[in-house]
């Protein structure tokens, strides 16, 4: 058995030669597997407030990590998406944009369920998303996600 710091011979080494590894059903280059219907970025493709949406709720998901999440606070986090779409019109840019949005939503995640672990709870609960959201869009920066002007000037 070779040490951590010693070299491994590929041919010896468990696990054997990658190169001529098959699964059984591989698939041709190029061919989706039977069954996928997910979508693939299209130049000029448009999403709609309900992709907005559903991105930005797992994305959340993905920022409270083990927290459950009431569906009180989903819904606080979903009117606070719907009137981004309907005020600051993100789906229009959404296909470049999405990455730098969804990473502040990841961090209302985070934030909110931070709170919720203070206070020795299980449970992200509406109270914290509502603390969390103007938090995050106060240190945003961005035209897109940042905090609403009539509230924090």
């Amino acid at each position: 058995m070779a040490h951590d710091d010693e070299p491994r011979d590929p041919e010896t080494t468990d696990g054997g030669d990658l190169e001529h590894f098959e699964t059984e059903g591989d698939d041709e280059e190029g061919e989706e597997p039977e069954g996928f219907d997910g979508p693939e970025e299209e130049p000029g493709q448009t999403y709609t407030q309900q992709d907005v949406v559903s991105q930005s709720l797992v994305a959340f998901g993905q920022g409270t990590h083990f927290m459950r999440v009431s569906s009180r606070a989903c819904r606080v986090l979903v009117a606070v998406m719907e009137n981004l779409v309907l005020t600051r019109r993100i789906h229009e840019n959404w296909g470049t944009e999405a990455v730098q949005i969804l990473e502040r939503v990841r961090l209302i995640g985070r934030v909110a369920a931070s709170l919720a672990v203070k206070d020795a709870r299980t449970v992200v609960e509406e109270a914290d998303v509502r603390f969390a959201v103007p938090r995050v869009q106060i240190v945003s920066k961005t035209d897109r996600c940042g905090p609403d002007p009539k509230k924090y000037p």
